[in-house]
């Protein structure tokens, strides 16, 4: 995978909140960490990826468009690819 690839796909969302199922979960999962992590400042949680680990993985561009769907964006400094979790 190469960084065009993902910012073709993921590089036009803007961090939001949407919802991921289990088995969407599974499947990025199992080409890449997916952390969950918690923002400090709003207490909400969010999933992120780290853009190297994407970009040496043999995840497909059909995933990245899964994501793009779900709401995936790249944060500020673009070295993770998160999304924040409805509750």
């Amino acid at each position: 995978m190469d960084l065009e690839s993902v910012k073709n796909h993921i590089g036009m969302n803007e961090v939001s909140y949407g919802n991921i199922s289990a088995s969407e979960l599974v499947s990025i999962c199992s080409h890449v960490h997916v952390g969950l992590e918690i923002d400090k400042g709003s207490l909400d949680y969010f999933y992120e990826i780290d853009v190297e680990e994407i970009l040496e993985s043999d995840i497909t561009t059909e995933d990245l468009a899964l994501m793009q769907s779900q709401g995936w964006a790249f944060n500020e400094n673009k070295t993770k690819i998160i999304l924040f979790l409805k509750t």
